[in-house]
């Protein structure tokens, strides 16, 4: 059966509902989360690491990529 994969907003939504549990866990809790977080997600534990300890904002573009309109 393929899998399916998360897009973004549901990736940001998962890692916010699992950080509370991430930060009063112990070491050991903190490694078994890591990993169910990074199959679900197919993110590495590094970013994974940096989005539960507090940066899980998205931020939006400026401006979308592309050539300038020139006038």
């Amino acid at each position: 059966m393929p899998e399916e994969k998360l897009d973004i907003d549901e990736r940001f939504k998962l890692i916010r509902i699992t950080s509370r549990r991430y930060r009063a866990a112990c070491r050991r809790e903190k490694s078994q989360i890591l990993d169910q977080l990074e199959t679900q997600t197919g993110l590495c534990r590094k970013t994974l690491i940096r989005r539960l300890n507090g940066g899980c904002i998205r931020k939006k573009r400026e401006r979308q990529r592309g050539r300038m309109a020139q006038g």
